[in-house]
């Protein structure tokens, strides 16, 4: 006589006599179990989690990424007269002083992505947040010019991290209808009018001076960091898919805490052998010599950006003999063509144009080369608004004709950057984190040769001729997104890496 627990078993004719189906004496007890293997593979997979929580991320990561790349990079701009003074320093030392932030923003990238793609995003937020807070108080101790140097690079080196994981944090949590139109904050957050310079003349305004500012910013990071450390969750579902599964039929963490959020905060634990940890070291160098599609879209993202950054600058510098209300007119204007060019993208031209080519050929995936035609004619546009402005600023002219180029340049770099970024992310699927991070470093590289020697560049050429040399170099790139559409399926078929 089977007992209660013993499944009943049943064979349905002499034909099927040799197969044994076992049937559960309660069904509800197989719906428990059906619902609990359904919601264990919704806690492995983060597209999964509810729709509240992964709004709350995407704001989490775009503030994140709005304090340490606009904010804290440029705060102490406005205070170098304060910095000259107290440190006895001359205007070399000062920019070096300020730019360094900048400078060591440029290195970071290469060994926290990687780091996080074999470790977990979290892990590495948590780490680089924690460095990042701990600098920045440092920093407004400093009673030198050297500690005040070391320390705003190291602020540098531990935010750095902030934007290219932002940008895999939110490919990992959204499908990919809904990450494309995420990624475009972050985007907007790189190439719009820095706001730190206005934050640091608006608190000198109420007698802030650059030590309290520099708290000030402690603060706010230090604020962001409890933020991090108690509502960010490991979003890359390899690291969740191998956290959760049991080896060897041992029972995982989370069933011997009982708790789902156990699994999501000791996500750090995870660890890879020592013998491989200089591979993760030297993936992107290794990526980046294999790949020559990687080489291209991130030297042209990186021009395309830099490029952005010193019409900003240069600009700001050509406006300051007109009023206010014009200067002021002049970095919304980017800023308008930005929110433009967003809107395009995600509401026009991406369901209209790139989705219906994704369900023609739907279950395959589409080309990503399909993408870069948007990128083929905003190139143009975006190299014409160089010499538009450059051409056309002179008291002999309206000062409105210049500052239509303005909202036009903001809208084709931000259409142009998207859909590279998009492209990228197509192309590198399993490695987006050290993809993006080679875009950061060329891009933030370029802006600061140019920051460092601005000084030079203003002293010998007219705006005029700065804005007709990036214009001429933005010419020479427009070929690009052409010939990546030619190419690129050549390039990626001998790929042994990517799709």
């Amino acid at each position: 006589m089977a007992s209660p627990e013993t499944p009943i078993l049943e064979a349905k004719d002499e034909a099927e006599a040799f197969i044994v189906q076992p049937q559960s004496p309660n069904p509800s007890v197989e719906y428990a179990e059906v619902e609990a293997a359904v919601q264990g593979q919704k806690c492995r997979d983060s597209q999964q989690w509810s729709m509240w929580y992964k709004r709350y991320l995407s704001v989490l990561v775009s503030v994140v990424l709005f304090i340490t790349v606009t904010l804290i990079s440029e705060a102490l701009s406005f205070f170098a007269n304060d910095l000259a003074e107290e440190f006895k320093l001359n205007a070399t030392l000062v920019n070096l002083t300020i730019t360094n932030f900048s400078i060591c923003f440029c290195l970071g990238p290469l060994l926290w992505c990687p780091l996080s793609e074999h470790y977990g995003r979290r892990p590495v937020y948590l780490l680089c947040f924690n460095g990042f807070t701990v600098s920045q108080v440092c920093a407004a101790v400093s009673q030198n010019a050297a500690s005040l140097v070391i320390f705003r690079s190291l602020s540098g080196f531990f935010g750095s991290a902030c934007l290219p994981l932002a940008v895999a944090v939110l490919f990992d949590s959204w499908e990919v209808e809904i990450s494309e139109r995420e990624i475009g904050s972050c985007i907007l957050n790189m190439i719009a009018p820095s706001s730190g310079v206005l934050f640091g003349a608006f608190l000198a305004q109420k007698g802030f001076g650059w030590r309290e500012t520099s708290w000030l910013l402690a603060i706010i990071t230090g604020l962001c960091t409890v933020l991090v450390i108690l509502t960010l969750r490991e979003t890359r579902r390899p690291i969740l898919a191998k956290f959760d599964e049991p080896a060897d039929g041992t029972p995982n963490s989370k069933e011997a805490s009982g708790s789902e959020q156990h699994a999501y905060y000791t996500l750090g634990s995870y660890t890879i052998p020592k013998a491989s940890l200089w591979r993760v070291i030297a993936k992107p160098y290794v990526l980046l010599w294999r790949e020559p599609v990687l080489i291209i879209s991130a030297v042209y993202l990186a021009m395309i950006g830099a490029s952005t950054t010193i019409f900003l600058r240069v600009s700001a510098v050509a406006l300051l003999d007109y009023t206010p209300a014009v200067q002021l007119i002049g970095g919304i204007a980017i800023l308008i063509g930005n929110t433009v060019g967003i809107v395009i993208h995600n509401h026009i031209i991406y369901p209209r144009f790139y989705l219906p080519k994704v369900r023609a050929v739907a279950p395959d995936c589409v080309q990503p080369e399909v993408r870069l035609t948007v990128a083929a004619w905003a190139a143009p546009l975006f190299a014409a608004c160089f010499i538009w402005f450059g051409w056309t600023l002179s008291p002999r002219i309206s000062v409105a004709v210049p500052l239509i180029a303005s909202p036009l340049l903001g809208m084709s770099a931000q259409l142009l950057m998207q859909v590279m970024f998009n492209y990228i992310i197509d192309v590198y699927e399993d490695t987006v984190a050290t993809a993006v991070a080679w875009c950061t470093v060329l891009m933030y590289a370029l802006i600061t040769v140019f920051t460092v020697c601005s000084p030079q560049v203003f002293g010998t050429l007219s705006v005029c001729w700065i804005m007709t040399l990036v214009g001429g170099v933005a010419v020479a790139l427009v070929p690009v997104p052409m010939l990546l559409t030619r190419y690129g399926p050549f390039l990626r078929a001998i790929s042994g890496r990517i799709r």
